[in-house]
């Protein structure tokens, strides 16, 4: 991961490989964290609160939410 953050000219094959690492680690990080934990992660003000953050990430996982 170090390597792409000192950007210099990367291959096609490169990038694609770098942004399937990153791809991987989101998807783990949510896969570990609660629906709620999430929610708080991803909440910016002026944007969904957090209860529908949290409705959002319970379906997309198919599970229920008690928010």
């Amino acid at each position: 991961m170090e390597r792409i953050l000192n950007i210099g000219p990367v291959k096609r094959q490169e990038a694609v490989a770098a942004a399937g690492l990153v791809l991987a680690m989101a998807r783990r990080d949510l896969l570990e964290r609660s629906p709620r934990e999430s929610a708080l992660a991803a909440y910016v003000s002026g944007g969904p609160s957090i209860d529908e953050l949290e409705r959002r990430i319970a379906d997309r996982l198919g599970l229920t939410c008690a928010a």
